[in-house]
């Protein structure tokens, strides 16, 4: 390069520099004092799902670590729908992002970081990786593999959002002094559309937080010399108006803090050309977080292709931005455009141009704009119930909308899964049942379309089941009663519907299982436990809960223990006399328990069973006809007021004074005068004789003596027997017979 050119591009430079210091000045300096008070601007690349499983926890993960970063201050966190917006525009997707094409998605954003990763699931949680690259320092400052379980993942995200606001305080400080000296990039994928009249630039830069305007410089030739013919804060310029058939040369310097210029790009040409005519843009309609587009392109008169349109180019801006940008080429077979992933409730602006084979592209059409229509808003939902919330809403305003998506949580920041999908507009209620006790739930409301897509999530809500019914009180069980329990207690004061009944529950001894022995309706406040007779002098364990109409069942009631009544003691002291004529006296001793209402005695003679002889509340009893010289068994129980029964006594044996031995040494002492004689019986208590006839009848008795002879005084031949007779009155058997002739 000659001496001339290099003080031409002396010359150029500091015409340009002049220009940008009476341009930009006001900028810069806003720029600088807004500088120290911003934030560093932080975008999160969708996390990908590596398994199926994972799919349902991505959404949820990136939300909690994005407010977690967004909370501790230190960070504006680019919003999702942008983030996406400009994937689209490059062309990525998130699963195969390379570093060059990460330094363009975050120049686009204009962030100063950028949070990517995976998810995958495992079966002992969840793994998730992750990497946050410095795109000002065109570094990685934090790669992280970190395993999480459902349990802990919010805490383990925030500990995560820390170490990343860590890693950029001291990405931060290790560049805090180069980086104002750290040559400015330039800015890249500069193009040059021409139309009849114009011919527009568009460019992104890969650090914009660093660029606070830029130079377009244009020539005639490719080599130069290039002029400043324009300064911009937006990464776009229209040079015109223009002649036809004109061609420039072009190239732009951006220009960062403290006045530092990058190299120029690279030159594009550009030219004005014959282009199509401008389209006509019918209209652009509102749907659920976008919009349709539609358009017809003009009759183009005569032969010359350059007129003849292949499509349209779409432009759009919200209306906080100040440049169009492009988002689409729609070649002319496809007569509609969707422009899906736009805020809810959000203006945008659209213009369009036809371009032709060339790329030529028309004047851009007018602009018709449009305000998204908003997410569902007025979601309500009711605490309080018993295991159901009550959500409502108003209708939404938008016509098209076929119906809603109701989402549900236990955390605001989810994840959300579906629990209904509600195909009526009009409908503007919903209960939502089986729900835990005493716990909150979060809820929002998506509106959807069958045809015109899906709109963006509600606000938040949160309500809160009611609690587990109150526990019954003073649960009390009466002691000592016989083979059953009576059970009272007291409800705790609540609304009617707190509480639909009581459920009671028993132990027995050495048993930690409780069974439950009856359901009761709400006002019942005592119940007797006796439908299975208790066993005696057992204790039982009770324990009550109240239940409420959606079934849910209290903590169980401190126990209240109770013993049954037990059996009266077994009759003691049984004693039965011996040696009594016919009779047998039984005695016992007095039970010690005061209710006793009578004793029953029983007898068993020989082999055979005890049968009940008598009742009797005295404890003396005298069995009577009895045998002679027969051994009999007793034994007695007592029985209380309540009919509990005494176990039986021990057995005692009593016997029957036996008859006296029959008489022996009957004979005829004296033939001639008919005496007869016997032995004098060996038993004491023999008081007398009996002398009997034997006829055919049976014995006619003759004679009562107390000696041991007798005189005949009846003739004739006869046939004696004799018996003894005790004190008592019994009558031995009959002695041998004597004949007297």
């Amino acid at each position: 390069m000659g001496i001339t050119d290099t003080c031409k591009k002396m010359c150029l430079t500091a015409v340009a520099w002049l220009t940008v210091v009476i341009m930009l000045c006001i900028q810069l300096g806003a720029a600088e004092a807004a500088e120290q008070q911003l934030k560093a601007k932080l975008g999160c690349v969708p996390f990908v799902a590596r398994t199926i499983e994972a799919m349902s926890f991505t959404e949820y993960l990136t939300t909690v670590l994005l407010n977690e970063l967004e909370r501790s201050g230190s960070f504006e966190v680019a919003e999702r729908k942008r983030l996406e917006a400009a994937m689209d525009l490059e062309g990525v997707r998130s699963d195969s992002l390379s570093g060059a094409e990460l330094q363009r998605l975050g120049g686009r954003l204009g962030v100063e970081y950028l949070v990517s990763g995976s998810v995958t699931t495992q079966p002992q949680g969840m793994l998730m990786e992750l990497s946050v690259l410095n795109l000002r320092g065109q570094r990685v400052i934090l790669t992280e593999k970190l395993r999480l379980s459902e349990a802990d993942a919010s805490r383990s995200l925030q500990e995560l959002a820390l170490r990343i606001r860590q890693a950029a305080q001291r990405s931060a400080e290790a560049v805090t002094g180069p980086e104002l000296s750290k040559p400015l990039a330039p800015a890249a994928a500069l193009e040059a559309v021409g139309s009849t009249n114009a011919i527009r630039l568009r460019w992104r830069h890969p650090s914009p937080e660093r660029v606070v305007g830029y130079l377009v410089l244009r020539a005639n030739e490719p080599q130069g010399p290039f002029t400043t013919v324009g300064t911009v804060t937006e990464p776009g310029y229209s040079d015109e108006p223009l002649r036809l058939n004109e061609t420039y040369f072009y190239r732009v310097t951006a220009v960062g803090q403290g006045g530092m210029a990058s190299e120029p790009t690279a030159v594009v040409r550009g030219a004005t050309s014959v282009a199509p005519a401008v389209p006509i843009f019918m209209n652009v309609e509102p749907i659920l977080g976008g919009a349709i587009l539609s358009w017809r392109q003009r009759p183009c008169p005569g032969s010359d292709e350059r007129t003849v349109p292949k499509g349209v180019r779409i432009y759009r801006r919200s209306a906080a931005e100040k440049e169009f940008l492009p988002i689409a080429r729609v070649a002319d077979d496809q007569p509609v455009f969707r422009d899906q992933g736009l805020q809810d409730g959000t203006t945008y602006l659209y213009t369009m141009t036809a371009y032709n084979l060339a790329g030529a592209e028309s004047e851009q059409s007018v602009q018709l704009s449009l305000t998204t229509p908003p997410a569902t808003s007025g979601l309500t939902a009711g605490s309080g119930k018993v295991r159901r919330i009550a959500l409502s809403w108003p209708v939404h305003p938008f016509a098209g909308v076929n119906g809603y998506v109701l989402q549900r949580a236990t955390a605001k920041e989810g994840p959300y899964q579906v629990i209904v999908t509600m195909n009526d507009r009009l409908q503007t209620s919903y209960l939502d049942t089986g729900l835990a006790d005493k716990t909150t739930y979060w809820y929002r409301i998506v509106a959807f379309s069958k045809e015109l897509g899906t709109g963006g999530a509600s606000a938040e809500v949160a309500a809160t089941t009611r609690d587990l019914p109150p526990v019954p009180l003073k649960l009390t069980a009466l002691q000592g009663e016989p083979r059953r329990v009576t059970l009272t207690w007291e409800s705790a004061a609540v609304a009617d519907d707190e509480v639909s009944g009581f459920y009671l529950y028993r132990g027995e001894p050495g048993q930690e299982k409780l069974t439950r022995i009856a359901e009761l309706t709400a006002d019942k406040r005592s119940y007797r436990d006796a439908e299975e007779p208790l066993k005696d002098a057992i204790t039982y364990s009770y324990v009550i809960a109240a239940f409420n109409a959606g079934g849910a069942v209290s903590p169980l009631s401190a126990r209240a223990n109770a013993t049954t009544k037990a059996l009266p003691a077994a009759p003691s002291g049984l004693t039965a006399a011996s040696g009594e004529p016919r009779r047998i006296s039984v005695r016992w001793q007095k039970n010690p328990e005061p209710d006793i209402a009578e004793y029953i005695l029983f007898r068993q003679q020989a082999e055979g069973e005890f049968k009940q002889l008598q009742r009797t509340s005295a404890t003396v009893l005298v069995d009577t006809e009895l045998k002679d010289g027969t051994s009999y068994l007793y034994r007695v129980q007592a029985l209380d007021r309540d009919g509990l029964m005494s176990p039986m006594s021990v057995s005692v044996k009593g016997t029957t004074k036996a008859l006296p031995k029959p008489v022996e040494g009957l004979q005829l002492k004296d033939r001639a005068t008919r005496l007869v004689s016997w032995q004098r019986s060996a038993q004491t208590d023999v008081r007398r004789y009996h002398l009997y006839k034997k006829s055919f009848m049976g014995g006619q008795k003759l004679a009562t003596v107390e000696a041991t002879e007798w005189r005949c005084t009846e003739s004739g031949k006869l046939e004696l027997y004799v018996t003894a007779e005790d004190g008592d009155g019994l009558e031995s058997e009959p002695s041998a017979v004597l004949v007297v002739e």
